[in-house]
């Protein structure tokens, strides 16, 4: 290696390059002054290179300025190795630093072929500056945008947090990244409460998964859907509605959900409500005892629509075999259908409903029917909607006919009273002229048994019931009359009654049990107390074992005469009390042991402690 250098810079066997130029001092000046100008020139060129390259670090191609400065170098050096031969001969050192010089001047050459179609390919200044102006105004566009951007961004924001619905956006997991305003006050809440917590805090388990199924389902094709479901505020459960929306990425990757939702409590209440009433309508249109339905007309006929259970069973049908069916299908005849649909095209051109009567003939006999009809709405030209109710009042037309008869015989027991008070009074009026005792008595024992006969009736006709009287009312009179009759207040007499105040005879057998109880109270008045001046008049009426009314009449006065037969007794009053009797299939047992006893067992007339 030192042989190499030695021979390399050896300058023995050469003469120095001056010898060329003759040593004249000009010409050798001449070089020496020109190629250190140039290798100067040379030398500093590289160094505004580089530094040009380390100032402008964005230039494209960098490598091809630093080659270009180590040639310029190369190039610089070998004129100083010109100056250097001049004097002294190290030509090979000289060679070696052209030969180096060569090489990089040939490297920067080929590696110069392939830039210049990329360098040429570079903007010119002119373009340049059009893109810089382009990209300028790009600029100038963009932060308009950006600025827009942030306005709308705000006023987006605003509108937001002033929304009374609730808005939220979540990530595919649950969890909140936003809620507005609304969503806080709802749910009494703060922000940093709420964002990055699962919306599902608030939501019934059931109602969680339901959700999740609901957000599951979402795609790009169908990215909205609507859920309701109930939350927890405040420990009080209310419903809300959310619509939720999936959103996407331009590859369709699922970003987050957005959801907006409102509390629809009260209209769930409302609906509840609305469905309960519904309910309430529904069990009383299948309950009514009424029938009830809707129908149109269809060519002169009558099509059933809907009709509740009652109409069904009065065509013996069922309300699922009525629907769809045509009048004359069910047998209606055909004069009752057309007075039907008289009076729907009547309801129809006067737009109120319309109420009629008829009687509506069946197997079982002749029905009086009230009918209500009402149009609904008219679908088309062809058809007409109405609704009826129907309602069975046959009972109701009988009660009132025999309410008519009930106030007419009122009226007739009324006038039958009346005429026997008139009978009374003209029997006064008779007796005034009479002078015989024997007939002025039994004139006053005709008045008597007239008035018995009255009472009945004023108390018939003063009585709820028309058919039957109450027998210890009817008695209590009967007595409290006599009594008056016979002017007994100025002797010492009085009555026991014992009566049960719930039994009660009807007129058939309260007339003649009326004057059986008058007679023998008029006698003992007349006869039992005509030496003592007082005593007790005891009267009883209760049933025995088999439930037949006992009558007992009993006195403690004089009692019978010793011989007394009642079936050879003269007296007319005994004699029509025998004859009433047996009217009643009754059976008399007297006793006179002490004073004067009659009772009397009428099987005809039946009672019990409860009638």
């Amino acid at each position: 290696m030192s042989q190499v250098l030695s021979n390399v810079l050896a300058v023995t066997r050469f003469i120095p390059h001056g010898h060329c130029y003759l040593w004249i001092s000009r010409l050798v000046w001449l070089h020496v002054v020109s190629d250190f100008l140039i290798a100067i020139a040379y030398y500093s060129i590289p160094i505004t290179l580089v530094y040009f390259v380390h100032k402008r670090q964005d230039l494209p191609y960098p490598s091809i300025f630093l080659l270009f400065a180590a040639f310029i170098i190369s190039c610089g050096s070998t004129h100083m190795m010109e100056i250097w031969t001049l004097w002294h001969p190290n030509y090979w050192l000289s060679g070696f630093v052209k030969v180096f010089t060569a090489l990089i001047s040939c490297f920067t050459a080929l590696e110069l072929i392939p830039l210049v179609p990329k360098a040429l390919a570079l903007p010119s200044p002119e373009k340049l500056e059009a893109a810089n102006l382009e990209l300028e105004g790009e600029i100038a566009e963009r932060r308009k945008l950006e600025t827009a951007l942030r306005q709308s961004e705000e006023r987006y924001r605003a509108i937001v947090e002033d929304q009374t619905e609730l808005i939220a956006r979540l990530m595919p997991e649950g969890t909140l990244t936003f809620v507005n305003q609304a969503y806080c006050r709802y749910f009494g809440r703060e922000k940093e409460e709420l964002i990055g917590n699962s919306y599902k805090s608030f939501l019934f388990l059931e109602d969680q998964q339901r959700s999740e199924r609901l957000l599951k389902s979402l795609t790009k094709e169908n990215p909205v859907e609507t859920i309701e479901h109930r939350v927890i505020v405040n420990g009080e459960i209310r419903w809300m509605q959310w619509s939720n929306r999936a959103i996407f990425d331009q590859q369709g990757n699922l970003i987050e959900f957005q959801a907006v939702g409102r509390d629809t409590t009260k209209r769930k209440q409302a609906e509840q409500a609305l469905q309960e009433r519904e309910s309430i309508l529904r069990s009383f249109y299948n309950s009514a005892p009424m029938m009830m339905g809707v129908v149109k007309l269809v060519e002169n006929d009558i099509l059933h629509i809907s009709d509740n259970a009652t109409t069904a069973v009065f065509f013996g049908l069922t309300p699922e075999t009525v629907k769809g069916r045509l009048a004359s299908e069910m047998g209606v005849p055909q004069a009752i259908m057309q007075e039907w649909i008289g009076h729907y095209r009547q309801s129809e051109l006067t737009g109120h409903p319309v109420s009629f009567e008829y009687v509506h003939q069946t197997d079982k006999g002749a029905i009086d029917l009230s009918v209500t009809v009402s149009p609904i709405a008219k679908i088309t030209n062809e058809e007409s909607w109405f609704s009826y109710i129907a309602e069975d009042i046959t009972e109701r037309k009988q009660a009132k006919a025999l309410k008519e008869k009930e106030i007419l015989l009122k009226e007739i027991h009324h006038r039958v009273k009346n005429n026997l008070q008139v009978i009374c009074s003209l029997l006064n009026l008779q007796a005034r002229s009479l002078k015989d005792k024997l007939i002025l008595e039994q004139f006053k024992e005709s008045q008597n048994r007239v008035r018995a006969m009255a009472l009945i009736h004023e108390q018939l006709y003063q009585s709820p019931n028309l058919s039957r009287i109450n027998l210890a009312e009817y008695i209590y009179n009967l007595t409290n009359n006599l009594f008056c009759s016979y002017t007994i207040y100025d002797l010492n007499i009085t009555k026991k009654i014992e009566i049960n105040r719930d039994f009660f005879l009807d007129i058939d057998t309260a007339v003649p049990c009326g004057l059986i109880i008058n007679e023998l109270v008029s006698n003992a008045l007349k006869y039992a107390f005509k030496i003592r001046k007082k005593g007790e008049i005891y009267i009883q009426a209760m049933p025995d074992e088999e439930g037949n009314l006992v009558l007992t009449i009993s006195d403690n006065g004089r009692g019978l005469p010793p011989d007394f037969d009642l079936e050879q007794t003269k007296s007319l009053g005994l004699k029509l009390v025998k004859n009433l009797t047996n009217q009643l299939r009754g059976e008399i047992k007297v006793n006179s042991d002490l004073g004067t006893q009659f009772q009397i067992t009428l099987t005809r007339i039946k009672v019990n402690n409860n009638n």
